[in-house]
């Protein structure tokens, strides 16, 4: 096996074994089965041999009958952990409870990278202690309802200024499945303000986005369905882990910079 094969065998090596851990916390066997079946496959050792390519044609053939199982799996444990703690309290949940909350958090993050970077960013320094968080990014304009007003007030600048001008803050509601998802997720609901500063031919407009990231009491937020089985995300289970002192809320402040020029 040449080194670069080797290194990506290592890698889906490693993803296998996560998702078998994950299926073990989350109580879904279905999950687990083609995972190790997987991870044989990839093993990143030994000689390339026909009985690899079956493991790999049979873990990929499983996918779409234990897809399924392993929603209807994972909400019978949310349900099962949710339950108990609203029932009786942190101390219903245990270390593998807490376990298993904690890497369907790091699995939220991990798959919604690529697609969602700025929630999944937000969702990983939860585990970090510390100050409220700052970022240079516009990507709040790729909704309108927050370009909207903000060009509104930029549209009222006068030509020339002394001082400098303020809008907001303007507290900024999102609906799931209607606005931005990439916006919404990461940011509802959020502050918005801008201090507009005068220049040589124009304004330069400094605005942000402050959002409290923090998971509130319940909260079940539907991501897909699939053959009549929702996955569900129960935010109230995060909220244990805030209550535990696992997850450390914080303010995430997203800015960026306009030109205007007059």
């Amino acid at each position: 096996m040449s080194g670069p094969l080797r290194a990506l065998f290592a890698a889906l090596f490693t993803l296998a074994l996560s998702l078998v851990a994950f299926g073990i916390l989350w109580h879904s066997p279905s999950m687990v089965l083609p995972a190790v079946i997987g991870a044989v496959a990839v093993f990143p050792a030994g000689p390339m041999r026909p009985a690899r390519a079956v493991c790999w044609a049979v873990s990929f053939a499983l996918v779409p009958f234990v897809l399924k199982p392993c929603l209807a799996e994972q909400r019978a444990r949310r349900e099962a952990l949710f339950s108990a703690y609203t029932q009786r309290g942190l101390p219903a949940l245990d270390l593998e409870d807490r376990l298993a909350i904690a890497s369907l958090g790091v699995a939220m993050s991990v798959v919604a990278a690529p697609i969602f970077p700025e929630v999944a960013l937000e969702q990983a320094l939860l585990h970090l202690p510390g100050e409220d968080r700052e970022r240079r990014s516009d990507f709040a304009l790729r909704s309108e309802r927050v370009s909207a007003p903000l060009q509104e007030f930029i549209e009222r600048l006068p030509k020339t200024g002394e001082a400098p001008l303020r809008f907001g803050p303007k507290k900024i509601v999102f609906t799931y499945g209607v606005d931005d998802p990439r916006v919404a997720l990461a940011l509802n609901p959020c502050l918005l303000s801008a201090v507009a500063t005068p220049t040589e031919g124009g304004w330069v407009v400094e605005a942000e986005v402050s959002v409290e990231v923090r998971y509130p009491p319940s909260s079940p937020l539907q991501l897909f369905l699939y053959r009549g089985e929702p996955l569900i995300i129960e935010e109230g289970l995060f909220f244990a882990l805030q209550e535990a002192g696992w997850y450390h809320p914080y303010t995430m402040t997203w800015r960026w910079t306009e030109q205007v020029k007059r």
